[in-house]
């Protein structure tokens, strides 16, 4: 199960792995700082004294060194970076494991615990190991000690080399570490006071809604006192033209009435007045038979004259009459234009509030 070539196991083999429990953390914190808090996590009891990290890189899981516990985030063994928000150890070995030296077959004892990638997710539950995972550890540690004494006598150089290094560098790297908690904090700081600001803002703004809503209330109805008040106006206009048109008409027919006897009247007269001139002219006309060598041009002039007369009269009269018609015939047809123009407008204002009618149960149904 365990390459001893290049130090992983592949990942097919997670199943058979011993969980020590479920941890919450930030997901910039670094495996130091990790390994110096990870007993406060799980307990003093649960965590072993040595044990590496195994990181998984494509389908393996390969040991961590210890310089790359300063630089690598517990963020990078989460998704999309692997393929489980988990974090593996590997109990029993020192912490300057190298990844170049051989190592045994891995025992099935191996712990795993799973972090959370934000702060703000839920804590996961925490699971104590068995006594059985203890006891597997410590016979994995005797066993290693047998095969990584000649291993340590050739690399005692390099490993001298790479402890001064950590030395050296170890303060700074703590400092650095917290200086990434604080930084880690600050941000959760301010994370939490913008969305009280958000909250804030949503106050405010529901306030300003409820104060819009108000304003447009009171707006629709002033605007629906405005339309009863313009239809008032409108409907007073139409009963004056209306009363107007009927006292035109009820006078029109008062006077008919009295010109119609009138009339009847006037045409008695004219026709006593044909018939005395038609006496008139044969009276005349008698005269001159009686009297024709006493006829002279004047008598004849006189004649014409009054039939000419007789004539313009007639048709003086008739001019008058024609006059009439026209003028009664015209304002006639104002008044049907005018009555005509109000019944389409009164149509289109029926046939607008149809519509709206019609459309206010459609609004309503969503």
């Amino acid at each position: 199960m365990w390459n001893f070539k290049l130090n992983t196991v592949p990942i097919d083999h997670i199943s058979t792995f011993f969980s020590a429990g479920f941890i919450r953390v930030l997901p910039h914190m670094t495996l130091r700082t990790l390994r110096e808090q990870l007993g406060e996590h799980l307990g003093e009891d649960a965590v072993v004294d040595k044990y590496i990290f195994l990181k998984c890189i494509g389908k393996k899981l390969a040991v961590v060194k210890s310089k790359q516990e300063t630089e690598l985030k517990l963020k990078l063994f989460a998704p999309p970076y692997a393929p489980y928000p988990e974090l593996y150890l590997l109990p029993g070995i020192e912490n300057t494991y190298s990844s170049t030296s051989p190592t045994p077959e891995r025992h099935p004892s191996n712990k795993e615990y799973m972090f959370a990638c934000t702060p703000c997710q839920e804590p996961q539950s925490l699971v104590a190991p068995n006594s059985e995972v203890r006891q597997s550890s410590e016979i994995w540690g005797s066993t290693l000690k047998n095969h990584l004494s000649h291993i340590q006598e050739k690399n005692n150089l390099l490993e001298w080399n790479e402890t001064e290094k950590e030395h050296v560098t170890f303060l700074p790297t703590t400092t650095s570490c917290e200086q990434e908690e604080n930084a880690g904090r600050k941000k959760y700081n301010s994370q939490t006071r913008e969305v009280l600001c958000f909250v804030s803002t949503g106050t405010e703004l529901h306030k300003q809604l409820q104060h819009i809503k108000i304003e447009r209330k009171r707006l629709e109805w002033s605007r629906e006192e405005l339309i009863k008040n313009v239809k008032g106006l409108i409907e007073q206009n139409k009963l004056k033209r209306y009363n107007a048109r009927d006292s035109w008409k009820k006078k029109y027919f008062e006077v008919k009435k009295v010109t119609v006897s009138l009339e009847e009247i006037l045409n008695k007269l004219r026709e006593d007045l044909d018939l005395h001139y038609q006496k008139l002219l044969v009276q005349l006309q008698a005269r001159d038979i009686r009297k024709r060598n006493n006829i002279t041009k004047t008598n004849n002039t006189i004649i014409q004259i009054t039939t000419l007369q007789h004539e313009i009269d007639q048709l003086r009269r008739q001019l008058d009459n024609a006059k009439m018609k026209l003028i009664i015939e015209i304002k006639m047809r104002k008044q049907a234009t005018s009555d005509l123009q109000a019944l389409r407008a009164e149509l289109a204002h029926k046939k607008i509030q149809a519509s709206f009618k019609l459309q206010k149960p459609i609004k309503r149904v969503p």
